[in-house]
């Protein structure tokens, strides 16, 4: 329990840490019409809108507006009280991230990207999915491959902390996996003493194509016709907020 506390505290201090510079800033892009010119917040009928006018703003968002309604009643148009409830909430939503993943008991998630030529993405599919299915077992990795991924990683290990974000996102991983900080440096010893045995049986267990998605980003007219050939399994095409599109 101490340790998870003390994750907490370190998550949400890396968190605040990363953000600092947004504390000293002003408004900008549509903070005009969210905040600073939205005459929605100025009383309680605009309270109302907020909540039984659907366009009495850019978008229906009411906890949102309601949210700034409060503050701007707290402290007016001063710039510093609003970044520090957005530092706040994300360091929240860092929180109940890491409190669904412990108590759904869910395991570690990895994840492979890159950027592909929009006319060629039917073969990059092809080339990842081959890549995924052999390590899974068709291709195993060799003693080789294994030892140049370990000296990239150790030789690069350093850079996971050269800025207080990319801090924070060690802190948040560890957290995620209810792990002591001490992991970090178990992550480069043990690193460096994997064997290809080792290796092998965690891709065997964890690359497993059936339970893999892949998530494509691009000109939809034109990468779905080339997808749709590979038979692959269901298309779900995603809008710009990432849910399904009708």
């Amino acid at each position: 329990m101490r340790t998870k506390w003390l994750l907490g505290l370190a998550l949400v201090t890396a968190v605040v840490a990363a953000y600092l510079p947004a504390l000293q800033a002003g408004f900008v892009w549509n903070d005009d019409t969210y905040l600073t010119e939205n005459r929605t917040l100025d009383g309680i009928e605009g309270l109302r809108l907020i909540w039984t006018e659907p366009k009495a703003n850019e978008q229906y968002y009411p906890m949102v507006f309601t949210s700034f309604w409060v503050e701007k009643h707290l402290w007016s148009l001063q710039p510093f009280g609003y970044h520090l409830v957005n530092v706040l909430l994300h360091a929240g939503s860092a929180l109940l991230l890491w409190g669904l993943l412990v108590r759904l008991g869910l395991p570690g998630a990895w994840f492979a990207a890159g950027g592909v030529q929009t006319n060629k993405t039917k073969e990059s599919v092809v080339e990842f999915d081959k890549e995924l299915k052999g390590l899974a077992g068709a291709r195993p990795i060799t003693a080789k491959e294994l030892d140049d991924a370990k000296l990239n990683l150790l030789r690069g290990y350093a850079q996971q902390f050269e800025t207080l974000g990319r801090i924070a996102g060690q802190v948040a991983e560890l957290w995620g996996g209810d792990l002591p900080m001490e992991e970090l440096q178990r992550i480069s010893d043990g690193t460096a003493k994997t064997t290809l045995e080792e290796t092998l049986a965690t891709a065997k267990k964890w690359a497993d194509p059936s339970h893999a998605s892949l998530l494509l980003v691009g000109d939809l007219g034109k990468i779905r016709p080339g997808v749709e050939q590979l038979k692959l399994g269901e298309i779900v095409v995603l809008d710009v907020e990432g849910k399904p599109a009708p």
